[in-house]
């Protein structure tokens, strides 16, 4: 491997470390634990998302999915009762 080759590799790898973060050993934190904290923070935001910051414990998704599973229920119901009001109406 050439000199230059050689300063190449190490300016890259000079830059996937951060002497001004250290992972959970106290070393220079690495792009991978940059990665995992990334990784970590969506998590904590989809759990915490939700109505005025609530925590729950299925998180802003699930929360959300059974809001909309209970709305979509509510408008059917009204659906089914409109057509039994029309199949009764006398003509």
């Amino acid at each position: 491997m050439s000199k230059e080759q050689a300063d190449a590799l190490n300016r890259i790898a000079d830059n996937l470390y951060s002497p001004n973060c250290s992972d959970g050993n106290f070393e220079a934190a690495n792009i991978c634990d940059g990665l995992y904290q990334v990784a970590g923070s969506i998590r904590f935001a989809a759990k915490h998302l939700g109505t005025e910051d609530a925590a729950t414990p299925m998180g802003a998704i699930e929360a959300f999915s059974v809001a909309v599973r209970e709305g979509a229920c509510a408008i059917s119901g009204s659906i089914d009762r409109l057509a039994e009001a029309i199949e009764n109406h006398p003509s």
